[in-house]
């Protein structure tokens, strides 16, 4: 039983890993639909826009290998999290109030 749930652990971590590089991939090549979002149709790219992207890639990869340790349990989620997430979305918002 031991060797199943080791083996599943490692097809997880697989699994993760490919999709974490398959929309790597998707947005590189530009097929990701974020077209006009984060990368601007206009040549002008948003940089608010890629700090909150690289917040929320940084926090999901935090817990995914926070889980990956300890699946059988939700991590915490550490207080000065929710400050990192505020200030990113302030910087996002204010970016938005002051460009139109």
């Amino acid at each position: 039983m031991e060797h199943l749930v080791a083996i599943l652990k490692v097809q997880v971590v697989v699994l993760v890993v490919a999709l974490y590089v398959a929309a790597i991939f998707q947005v590189t090549k530009g097929k990701s639909g974020i077209r006009g979002g984060v990368i601007s149709t206009r040549r002008r790219n948003n940089v608010t826009r890629f700090q909150l992207l690289g917040v929320t890639v940084l926090t999901s990869g935090y817990f995914t290998f926070r889980l990956i340790e300890n699946p059988s349990q939700l991590p915490a989620v550490p207080p000065e999290l929710f400050y990192i997430l505020g200030g990113s979305n302030l910087l996002y918002l204010a970016g938005k109030f002051l460009s139109r």
